[in-house]
């Protein structure tokens, strides 16, 4: 009977010995290959199944599957090996102490939003079925991946490319359906075989569910990420490289990242006709943190090294910034909760500005800029403080400031500027004006204040302005019209909304005019203003100015008058004077008081008061010439009495007074050792005998 028992015994050990170790990998080898290929359709693989029936390790080696008819692999691996504890099915648990896959490859296909494996396994729906009290619980002590890849290729529009995530390793620890503990696990890969990856942390799977993990990742090319976005943008960014170390978290749909540390460098973005519009060596955040819930972000410092900005002006006069970024017709305006901000500390690192202005023809270049912001926030009621320094050409700019943006934007800075050429301004004056710039520099120390009030100007500003060496031309007949050695302003104040401006003291010393009276009788002074801008003058309200006092040290003037048959030209040099209270209030009376020598020997002198918003409202001024040459006129008396002047010295006092328009004058004029040369054929107005 024993004998019996053992014999049968024995028989069902080799039978279920057999049907492990040989049947069951058999027919899983034959039934899995064909399962796949009626069921989605896939052609598969696989080289070797062994299985234990006594300890329940399944090896599956070997294992491939192709899209049917294309032979692109979709999925493999070299081995798999399965750990299951058959005790633990008696007590209605799935228990797994080790899945260990080696050298697995994936291909994914993402097409527009659309991923091929859920496209291919979800062919059958499943049925919605209602949870089996009988079910069993599945806890998995240990997943391990090593040595694996994933090919990712994504179609976006128009544009596609392919990620690779190469040498992939994973690590998942404590995996249970039954318990809501944190389930730990480690990823590393690299991203297209450079660019490593690592994310380590915990997870819950369970209702709600959570993530906290640390996520390292250096030297991310973000030039393929953002090649796949929004391609109604002009844009070509050529070259960026993307650093970041931060721990992300998501407990009940709440998102969470801190300890951010982000490191863009090499970044160079270019329109689609490559022509440069930013590059920068590296952006550099430091400590930063966003709270999804409360939508915010705070962070410690961010810099920027060596940015450069292309700017470009059309010919037509714009700026084709929106042009870069596209517009979506479709998007609708949707209320979005409020977003805060707090940066400590920004700071720009030796950057600088390109400036093509097509319309003028000119270019400019702003560098060594550097600029340092503190308390940066959205909160309207933090006072902000910042310091700008730079270099136009080679001339020092520097400005320092705060800035409030509640309960109304206010700001207070300084601004100083030394020995600015402003010749290479020139163009924006040629723009409205045949004046151009030829020479000259400025020098700048001013205190400027903003801050929207009804009672007093919004915009301030208050300081002293140096101009050297300043030349201005009349473009049309190339001369020079205007000149200065030193043109010192102190104490000046420009107001806007509303606009008024007030110079204490303006000090001219070696002053030049020329001024010229044309063959057609045009006088060029009054011809320096282009036509469209002379009717916009017209239109518009004049500015509020006032000068308290104008000194005149060692000047000269110039005058041409080519409108007479012999053209006269006189020289007034040694001019000196001054000018008090000029201004265009209608109220304001001004004084002058200016001598200087006229040619070789005659003087000039002026004396007198005048309303110099409108003169003809009031003036009373004396003006006396003393030995002027008499030969230098002779253009006016062929003009009017018919004779050159051979020799002979002229004395003028002339006084005029004017009130409301009404002209009263006081003349005396006395020649001296005059000498008449007689000019035939000439038509007279006043016949001299």
């Amino acid at each position: 009977m024993l004998k019996k028992i053992a014999l049968i015994l024995g028989s069902i050990v080799a039978i279920y010995t057999f049907l492990g170790f040989v049947v069951l990998p058999f027919l899983a080898k034959e039934y899995i290959p064909k399962f796949f290929l009626q069921t989605y359709h896939l052609e598969t693989k696989l080289q070797e199944v062994a299985f234990n029936p006594y300890s329940f390790e399944l090896h599956l080696k070997q294992f491939k599957i192709y899209q049917k008819h294309k032979r692109k692999r979709l999925l493999s691996f070299d081995q798999l090996y399965i750990d299951l504890d058959p005790v633990k099915l008696l007590k209605k648990q799935i228990y797994i102490s080790l899945i260990d896959l080696q050298k697995a490859f994936v291909f994914l296909d993402l097409h527009n939003g659309s991923l091929n494996l859920s496209k291919i396994f979800s062919s059958k729906k499943a049925e919605k079925k209602d949870s089996d009290p009988l079910a069993y619980a599945v806890i998995i002590d240990n997943i391990e991946i090593h040595n694996s890849d994933i090919k990712l290729h994504i179609i976006e529009g128009k544009t596609h490319d392919t990620f690779y995530f190469n040498d992939l390793s994973f690590d998942l620890e404590n995996y249970s359906t039954t318990s809501q503990q944190p389930i730990p696990f480690k990823l590393f890969t690299k991203i297209d075989h450079q660019s490593p990856l690592k994310i380590a942390g915990k997870f819950v799977l369970k209702n709600p569910f959570g993530f906290d993990a640390q996520i390292d990742t250096e030297h991310i090319d973000l030039v393929k990420l953002l090649a796949l976005t929004d391609q109604n943008l002009h844009l070509d960014l050529q070259s960026a490289e993307l650093s970041l170390h931060t721990r992300v978290q998501f407990h009940k749909e709440k998102f969470s990242a801190s300890k951010i540390a982000l490191d863009i460098k090499r970044f160079d973005l270019k329109s689609k006709q490559q022509k440069p519009i930013m590059k920068f060596d590296a952006f550099v955040m430091k400590d930063g943190s966003y709270e999804g819930e409360k939508n915010s972000f705070t962070c410690k410092q961010i810099i920027v090294q060596k940015p450069v900005l292309h700017l470009v002006r059309d010919k037509d006069g714009s700026f084709s910034f929106a042009k870069l970024f596209g517009s979506d017709k479709n998007s609708t305006k949707q209320s979005q909760k409020s977003f805060f901000y707090a940066i400590e500390k920004v700071i720009l690192d030796n950057g600088s500005i390109l400036f093509d202005d097509l319309k003028v023809n000119k270019k400019f270049i702003v560098k060594q800029m550097n600029l340092k912001v503190e308390n940066i926030s959205s909160n309207p009621l933090e006072k902000s403080s910042f310091l700008f320094t730079s270099k136009v050409d080679k001339t020092p700019i520097r400005s320092q400031g705060s800035y409030m943006l509640k309960p109304l934007l206010q700001l207070q800075s300084s601004l100083n500027i030394k020995n600015l050429e402003v010749s290479q301004f020139s163009p924006y004056i040629e723009e409205n004006s045949y004046i151009a710039l030829t020479k000259g520099s400025i020098t700048l120390d001013a205190n400027i204040s903003y801050q929207k009030d009804t009672s007093k100007p919004d915009l301030s500003m208050m300081g002293d302005l140096y101009i050297k060496d300043i030349a201005l031309q009349d473009t049309k007949e190339q001369k020079e019209f205007f000149g200065a050695n030193t043109i010192d302003m102190k104490q000046f104040r420009v107001e806007l909304f509303p606009n008024r401006a007030y110079v204490n003291k303006i000090d001219i010393d070696t002053m030049f005019v020329f001024t010229h009276i044309t063959q057609s009788k045009k006088l060029n002074l009054l011809e320096l203003a282009k036509t469209s801008q002379k009717k916009k003058k017209t239109q518009e309200k004049a500015f509020p100015y006032a000068i308290g006092n104008i000194l005149i040290k060692d000047s000269s003037a110039i005058f041409v008058d080519d409108s007479l048959q012999i053209p006269f030209r006189t020289k007034v040099h040694t001019l000196n004077g001054k000018i008090l209270a000029l201004s265009n209030n209608a109220k304001e009376i001004s004084y002058i008081a200016l001598n200087g020598v006229v040619n070789k020997y005659g003087s000039l002198k002026i004396e007198g008061n005048f309303q110099s918003n409108d003169p003809k409202e009031f003036l009373d001024t004396k003006l006396e010439f003393r030995n002027l040459d008499l030969k230098r006129f002779s253009g006016y008396m062929l003009e009017y009495m018919g004779y050159k002047i051979e020799n002979g010295k002229l004395f003028v006092h002339l006084k005029y007074k004017i009130e409301n328009g009404k002209l009263h004058s006081k003349n005396r004029f006395m020649l001296r050792n005059i000498e008449l040369q007689s000019t035939k054929n000439v038509n007279t107005k006043i016949p001299l005998s």
